[in-house]
């Protein structure tokens, strides 16, 4: 656990210096100190770094020490985008977190609860 050069991309929102630690090998499941991937990292943030991370194989029902996947992290952030490309990854709409909260407790847009509800 702790950070590495990807997750200090991601956190960065440098999106070709994530997808060259990619291509270089780099683990797209270590997680942080807190147990966060780099896709639940992203997903707050941005689709763009979603969609990479998913493409090089990030499991979108990972979770983190808090039992929030990145789809739970993604609607607590509003971003639509995340949660569809999340959603079209197969991330799981009525998982449960440690305090019992599903992804669509976490949103506030109705846009994205609206999403989740039509999907799970």
């Amino acid at each position: 656990r702790g950070y590495t050069p990807l997750l200090l991309a991601v956190a960065g929102l440098r999106i070709e210096t994530a997808r060259a630690a990619l291509e270089l090998g780099a683990n797209v499941e270590h997680r942080s100190r807190e147990g966060n991937t780099a896709l639940i990292i992203a997903a707050s943030r941005s689709a763009p770094l979603v969609e990479i991370l998913l493409s090089h194989g990030a499991d979108p029902e990972a979770r983190n020490d808090a039992s929030n996947t990145a789809l739970m992290i993604a609607a607590h952030a509003d971003c639509l985008p995340c949660v569809r490309s999340l959603l079209d990854a197969g991330a799981k709409p009525g998982r449960r977190n440690s305090q019992g909260k599903q992804a669509r407790d976490l949103t506030t847009d109705p846009v994205v609860l609206k999403l989740l509800q039509d999907r799970g």
